[in-house]
């Protein structure tokens, strides 16, 4: 939780998908005080823009359901606390603490996503190559099938070309092997992405190996965690980029920060601990990283300015596990069991999310939060690698 400290400022909302109307400021009365400026605002999706002759309006809040804005331009400058919850906003008393920012992974993807639809047209004006993607899956795990279903809508959205090679369960090793180096010597396709996790009797290793390093935009191949390793990645695994991201465009910049990564994983804690300790843009980081080997991971996670939970088990990260203020992401989904649901279960993360919303000073939603930001990091780096095909990028 943060401890804000109020000055007299004045203020607007935009709630997404629609305008802000009158009737939206005046459903706030406890908010405003006696002669705060009430302006009616634009339409959605403007981060800034003039609200009257000499001024303009500045974002300083957004949960995903709604903005608030700061009236710049004659409107008092000193530090304010302004909060914005389920499009409840209100007056803070000197002190008093608040529910935590929430991280809109899907908001934050849609930008992506449009950033990569604008580099594909780019590159396709200037050199007639159209970014295409792979997605190879084995087996009938829905999960798997659904994410890979995600990642083609995905592609078509940004004016990609993709395709999904789906085998049986029981598909030899060797089988999935030829059609790799298949795809390897196919020139329509720029990234390759094997869908974890494989059956029993194929091995991972093996199959991560056989794709082009080139082609490896899953960033899973040893060469490429070599690159990354070394501070000059090619193709940053798409995940621990998604969280990377995120933190840049939320205003928590891990520059500077001590940052507890709850995971070893291949896929998610070494590369993410192995970017943010970089000295780099949106790295620059002191990074710890627990696991099951940590004799009291609290002891870690409680000095942390943010904390990323990655462990695989529901609800690991409690509230007495991080400090007033910290900055929470969590890459976890799991299943439990939920009677009140007609599928019997619901989604839920690593992190303990209701009591970490109290204490923290923002947080990722499971889902909606780091799930939507895989995918897009996953286009960038397909687009990226059509850009090497290309001869565009060499490094």
């Amino acid at each position: 939780m943060r401890l804000l400290h109020l000055a007299d400022v004045h203020v607007g909302v935009e709630t997404y998908g629609r305008p802000a109307s009158q009737a939206d400021l005046d459903a706030l009365p406890d908010y405003f005080a006696p002669g705060d400026d009430r302006k009616r605002l634009p339409g959605p999706g403007l981060d800034k823009f003039d609200a009257m002759a000499g001024s303009s309006l500045e974002r300083i809040f957004t949960n995903g359901e709604a903005s608030v804005y700061r009236v710049l331009g004659g409107a008092p400058r000193a530090p304010a606390g302004i909060i914005g919850q389920d499009r409840s906003l209100r007056r803070l008393s000197e002190g008093e603490r608040v529910a935590a920012t929430v991280l809109d992974g899907k908001r934050m993807a849609e930008e992506i996503r449009a950033e990569v639809a604008k580099g594909v047209r780019a590159l396709r004006e200037r050199s007639s190559v159209a970014p295409g993607l792979a997605a190879v899956l084995v087996g009938d795990d829905p999960a798997s099938a659904v994410y890979v279903r995600n990642k083609r809508l995905a592609c078509d959205e940004a004016g990609m070309f993709s395709e999904t090679f789906a085998l049986p369960e029981e598909t030899p090793q060797e089988e999935l092997l030829s059609l790799i180096r298949q795809l390897n010597a196919d020139a329509r396709f720029h990234g390759i992405l094997a869908q974890l996790p494989l059956p029993a009797h194929v091995s991972e290793r093996e199959v991560i190996l056989a794709i082009d390093p080139d082609k490896d935009v899953d960033g899973m191949h040893p060469l490429n965690g070599g690159r990354l390793l070394e501070g000059a990645p090619r193709f940053p695994p798409a995940t621990p980029a998604g969280v990377q991201q995120m933190l840049v465009r939320s205003g928590n910049d891990p520059a500077g920060k001590r940052v507890a990564v709850l995971g070893r994983s291949n896929i998610v804690g070494k590369p993410l601990a192995a970017m943010l300790m970089q000295k780099a843009a949106g790295a620059n980081a002191t990074v710890t990283v627990c696991h099951t080997g940590t004799p009291d991971m609290g002891a870690v996670t409680r000095q942390a300015d943010i904390v990323v939970a990655a462990v695989g088990r529901p609800r690991a990260l409690t509230a007495d596990m991080v400090a007033d203020g910290a900055v929470v992401i969590d890459v976890g989904i799991n299943r439990v069991e939920d009677s009140t649901r007609k599928s019997g279960y619901r989604l839920v993360g690593d992190a303990d999310y209701a009591a970490l919303a109290e204490k923290a000073s923002a947080i990722s939603p499971v889902p909606g939060g780091v799930g939507p930001m895989t995918i897009a990091m996953l286009l960038t780096n397909t687009l990226r690698a059509a850009r090497f095909a290309a001869g565009e990028e060499t490094a």
